[in-house]
């Protein structure tokens, strides 16, 4: 039996948990049998995500957003036999939660930061076999680009980078988002080429491909907000991060905004830069043609989609960002519009001579302008370019394909 690991426990339909239950669907997919350790406590998770193959174990295990950084900073510095002593709690629940499932001489694969640090202190601790890394970021690059509080980012990308040579320098396999991770993190980590490994890149699932716009919600959505079949609207669904991009889109907004009376930019998400581009949105009087909406379900993304003339995702450059295929992406192109994606190296792979997306250089605010400003002059030639969009996604970038079978880690 396969067994996944993880601290999540599913209330909150984000990346993530995306990334997650399409790993899960790849082994229902190929008929395998796997259970899922996690804190999850919904009774009607199989149900609704339709994993008919998975069992599922409630773990009892939280760690407070304090716990988690201390952890993994005591972990990254300092020897296990230290680190127990400040964790000796942690330690004696995963000590009953290994001997209840005999995992002793089971392997989990471990889904994100906090799951593989654990599995490393598992293993050295000699209460599991053993631990499979699905690496999807590169942790120590986020504190190393973040231009606030740089001392204290400083000890955070040195604390990560120590960890990441001790978690994949002990692992068992790893599961790469793309080749391009493969190669830079085989480079990084030496180790790491003589494990198994396989490629997963991010994928949606076939359920979320064949989801079809509410008309009703969509006319309802239309009166809330007050956006017309005569505007023109701009489209940004994901996180506010400084590498996310959002202030770039709406310093480009604004410069379109100057020549377009009738234009709107539509903005759903939250994170550390709403903030400032709330205050740069306020400071330069664009608060009556911006929407923001702080999240949305999942499900619902494709109605709110259907406003869009063009779906920009506005992510700078960084070198993680050049190397993978964002989830946003392939939302994106299943809405048939057009959308606009920087043009990383990983998406000028898929996106050969822009037959599906249009490109911009990353980090260029004024490319992007002239790249959105571009698609809605020309929205009616490319809304026919684009409009099978969905079913390249069906056919190449699903997660319920025999190609992506972990079993074939093992």
């Amino acid at each position: 039996m396969i067994s996944f690991f993880t601290m999540r426990d599913f209330s909150f339909h984000g990346g993530g948990m995306i990334r997650i239950l399409g790993l899960l669907s790849t082994l229902d997919y190929n008929d395998e049998q796997h259970r899922l350790f996690s804190n999850n406590l919904d009774t009607e998770f199989l149900t609704r995500n339709k994993l008919s193959g998975l069992n599922i174990e409630y773990m009892d295990l939280e760690f407070s957003k304090k716990e988690k950084r201390f952890f993994q900073l005591l972990l990254s510095f300092l020897p296990i036999s230290i680190v127990n002593i400040f964790f000796t709690k942690t330690l004696n629940k995963l000590k009953a939660f290994s001997s209840e499932f005999s995992l002793d001489n089971q392997v989990l694969i471990c889904c994100e930061y906090l799951d593989l640090s654990l599995g490393y202190y598992m293993k050295k601790n000699n209460l599991i076999g053993g631990y499979i890394c699905d690496i999807h970021g590169l942790v120590p690059n986020e504190f190393k680009t973040k231009k606030n509080k740089r001392i204290y980012n400083y000890v955070r990308y040195c604390s990560a980078s120590l960890l990441d040579q001790k978690v994949f320098s002990f692992c068992d396999g790893v599961i790469y988002a793309s080749f391009a991770m493969k190669s830079f993190m085989e480079h990084k980590i030496k180790k790491l080429k003589t494990v198994n490994s396989m490629v997963i890149p991010y994928l949606v699932s076939e359920d979320k491909v064949n989801i079809k716009v509410d008309r009703v919600q969509l006319n309802r959505i239309r009166n809330r907000l007050r956006i017309t079949t005569d505007h023109d609207v701009i489209f940004f669904a994901g996180s506010f991060k400084e590498l996310g991009g959002v202030m770039d889109l709406v310093q480009a907004y604004h410069k379109i905004k100057l020549k377009r009376d009738n234009l709107k930019l539509l903005l759903i998400g939250g994170g550390d830069d709403l903030d400032k581009v709330k205050i740069y949105i306020n400071e330069n009087g664009l608060s009556d043609s911006i929407i923001h909406i702080p999240k949305v379900d999942y499900s619902e993304l494709i109605t709110y989609q259907e406003l869009a003339d063009v779906i920009v995702c506005p992510d700078r450059y960084n070198l993680y960002s050049n190397m993978i295929i964002h989830l946003k992406y392939i939302d994106s192109l299943v809405s048939n519009k057009i959308v606009i994606n920087g043009s990383f190296d990983a998406v000028k792979e898929l996106n050969i001579d822009q037959n599906l997306s249009i490109n911009f250089t990353p980090s260029d605010i004024n490319d992007l302008a002239e790249k959105i400003d571009y698609c809605l002059e020309n929205k009616i030639q490319l809304g026919l370019k684009f409009k099978n969009n969905t079913d390249y996604v069906r056919d190449n970038l699903v997660y319920q394909s025999s190609k992506y079978n972990i079993a074939n880690i093992f």
